[in-house]
């Protein structure tokens, strides 16, 4: 049988592991613990963490037609550098880096002319203190190389340096170099963009309009979503211009922009050469686009080239829902049952069970569940939201 080497084994990688597996591929994952999901329907497991790249490429004792991974920020570089060592398909990690990257990402995207907001990378309190004197205004604070929203914070100019280095240090923890990036902030609204790469060439897949319950922590992402026509076509545009001339050769993307309400102006803020977390890259474009984004991956990494330009996207409609039940122990639950087999729920993950203490979110990782509902039209999907949003009950005692 072919074997494959998956860097990262949790809960969004299960679909690309059952994909490859249904491909005939033996499947061994790397991952730092022995119940990530994906490691337990896995054929094989390499204990590491995943951005330990010289201790994994050690533990290889056998031949593997691919690496691979799907939506993982920190587990790109890793797939590029074991790629090229053992030989096979992959891209290279200087190319890798301006996706992985913050800091990286934002200076190329000016070098090319893609609008981001003004920023600069930091490492000491009294870097981000002088900037802010320098610049004034609102800005946000987060890791360079970090996912799931982990280590973000908000600095006003009146914000006092104490709270600044704690801000910085909680920042840092998440940081693999130990760098943060400094940015103002735009009020405004997100835009999200899933795209996929082959040969060179980007096509854009699905687009949503996505609202938060705190920034850097998305609620809700609704697609096709409300997004101008205008405003569309530029940021397509854009979306193209990095990918294809950044050097990536293949694989999913995934990109976000922020848009100021009050003049529609836009700027990148994310780019990413891996598919949109929460399963929206299995899951939801393969809904919202009619294009299969796991097997033209694994296909591209067997070495065929995919016509991407001849994709036409369906842009049918779809909303990753995430819920906020509260704060306080569960004393009952009802209505996931129900739920579940609902028209239109084509996932539904509500990870809490009575006796827990939940808190409200902090971080994307910390969000108390979600569930994925498609639909024909933009009314029935808005009633079928209503509908989950009145029949999913946690209760909770507050003492």
């Amino acid at each position: 049988m072919k074997r494959a080497l998956v860097i990262a084994g949790g809960q969004w990688q299960v679909p690309l592991i059952a994909a490859l597996q249904k491909s005939n591929y033996l499947v061994t994952v790397v991952d730092p613990f022995d119940d990530s999901k994906g490691v337990q329907i896995a054929d094989n497991h390499i204990k590491s963490d995943v951005r330990n790249k010289e201790y994994i490429l050690s533990q290889i004792d056998e031949k593997y037609d691919i690496v691979a991974t799907d939506q993982s920020d920190v587990s790109v570089e890793t797939v590029a550098f074991l790629s090229k060592e053992i030989g096979v398909r992959g891209n290279d990690i200087d190319v890798v880096r301006k996706f992985s990257n913050k800091y990286l990402s934002r200076l190329y995207a000016q070098s090319i002319g893609i609008p981001v907001p003004i920023f600069c990378k930091v490492d000491s309190a009294d870097q981000i203190e002088f900037f802010i004197q320098t610049y004034g205004g609102k800005f946000i604070l987060k890791p360079c190389d970090a996912q799931s929203s982990k280590g973000i914070h908000i600095i006003l100019e009146d914000t006092s340096i104490e709270d600044i280095r704690l801000f910085l240090q909680d920042a840092l923890r998440y940081s693999f170099t130990q760098k943060a990036i400094l940015e103002r902030f735009v009020d405004g609204y997100e835009i999200t963009v899933e795209g996929f790469c082959s040969n060179g060439r980007h096509q854009v897949l699905a687009m949503s309009r996505k609202k938060h319950f705190k920034t850097g922590v998305a609620s809700r992402l609704t697609y096709p979503g409300d997004i101008p026509a205008d405003m569309r076509r530029k940021i397509i545009d854009y979306d193209n211009l990095y990918v294809e001339q950044s050097g990536l050769r293949f694989g999913p993307t995934h990109a976000e922009y922020i848009v100021d309400d009050t003049t529609g102006a836009f700027w990148l803020i994310e780019i990413a050469c891996r598919g949109g977390g929460t399963l929206i890259s299995s899951d939801i474009v393969k809904w919202v686009s009619g294009f299969d984004v796991q097997n033209a991956y694994i296909r591209s990494l067997e070495g065929e080239i995919i016509d991407v330009k001849s994709i036409v996207p369906k842009n049918r409609v779809a909303e990753l829902h995430f819920f906020e039940f509260g704060a306080g122990r569960v004393t009952g639950i009802s209505g996931v049952d129900e739920v579940r087999s609902m028209d239109g729920v084509l996932m539904l993950d509500v990870p809490i069970k009575v006796g827990d203490i939940i808190s409200s979110c902090v971080d994307d990782r910390s969000r108390q569940g979600f569930v994925i509902v498609i639909a024909l039209t933009m009314q029935d999907l808005e009633e079928r939201i209503t509908k989950i949003n009145k029949t999913i009950k946690i209760d909770l005692d507050s003492e």
